[in-house]
């Protein structure tokens, strides 16, 4: 069973509680009555994340078998059969978009099109592409914020898909350098698109993200019109959260290169950003629900 899971990599589902977001920040975490709809669009979201993983992990089973610890997942290290593989992610698919037609909302399906689309371009064409490989993953995080709007049906705030969109590009740019750590020499031959890439751009790529993101995140708590007035005094040091988290991503990614950066195993595994992680939420919570 254990490796049917690494297989679908329901660790990574993590990433999919970005749907339950809009929930928080629209001010509906009270309305019980959207609980089911979200529900179901996170498992039809982690469930197609599954397929694309498997599909991806089919297709680069040879350069994963050259990685330190890709080469031990389940195809790398033949512990299933492709045939068996192909067969879990058609199922994954199916199972996908049957939720969908259950959730019931237009523009919801639509983003979840979009999303496989996105994603399928990404593992045949984009992700040998510099500069596009991490632009199509930061999309991909956006794409979830959007289907948590659309699935409880509340208009997205523009700040929400700024600071989303940044943040996964500031993540994404992080993991491509702590790769190029790792890698070292063979880094090229494990993800083509890391030949195109050098350590002092990715640092001004990474610096440069963190900015716009923290920015971004203090001009929403400060300003957004889409969250009472009187909140901006309280919901402005939860940056503190932000900025925190931001320098400790930065710090781990030349620190801890045996995780290549993958801010999943680091969520995982680093104590310090779980804390900070659950510190922003409750903090927020607290914010909106007893003063709001």
């Amino acid at each position: 069973m254990q490796v049917y899971l690494k297989l679908l990599r329901v660790s990574s589902w993590v990433k999919n509680t970005l749907l339950f977001a809009p929930l928080v920040f629209s001010m509906n975490l009270l309305h019980v009555e959207y609980y089911g709809k979200l529900f179901a669009a996170f498992i039809c979201f982690s469930l197609l994340s599954s397929c694309i993983y498997i599909i991806n992990d089919i297709k680069d089973i040879n350069a994963d078998q050259l990685h330190p610890r890709k080469k031990h997942r389940p195809l790398p290290s033949k512990k299933i059969s492709v045939g068996n593989a192909i067969l879990i992610a058609i199922l994954c698919f199916t199972i996908s978009f049957i939720l969908a037609a259950w959730v019931n909302q237009l523009y919801f399906i639509w983003v979840l099109i979009g999303y496989f689309t996105l994603n399928i371009a990404y593992i045949f064409k984009l992700k040998y592409i510099n500069l596009l490989d991490c632009f199509s993953i930061a999309t991909g995080f956006v794409l979830r914020v959007l289907a948590g709007c659309y699935a409880i049906e509340v208009v997205p705030s523009d700040w929400i898909v700024v600071v989303t969109f940044f943040l996964a590009l500031f993540l994404a740019f992080g993991k491509r350098k702590s790769e190029l750590i790792l890698l070292d020499k063979s880094a090229g031959k494990h993800r083509e698109v890391l030949s195109s890439y050098t350590k002092e751009t990715l640092d001004i790529y990474i610096y440069i993200c963190a900015v716009i993101c923290i920015s971004s995140y203090l001009i929403y708590t400060l300003t957004s019109e889409t969250i009472p007035e009187h909140l901006h005094s309280y919901l402005k040091y939860s940056a503190v959260f932000v900025v925190f988290g931001i320098f400790r991503y930065i710090r781990l990614i030349h620190a801890k290169q045996e995780t290549d950066g993958d801010p999943t195993v680091m969520f995982y595994t680093d104590r310090a950003l779980q804390i900070t992680i659950l510190g922003w939420i409750i903090f927020v919570v607290l914010i909106f629900y007893l003063h709001g």
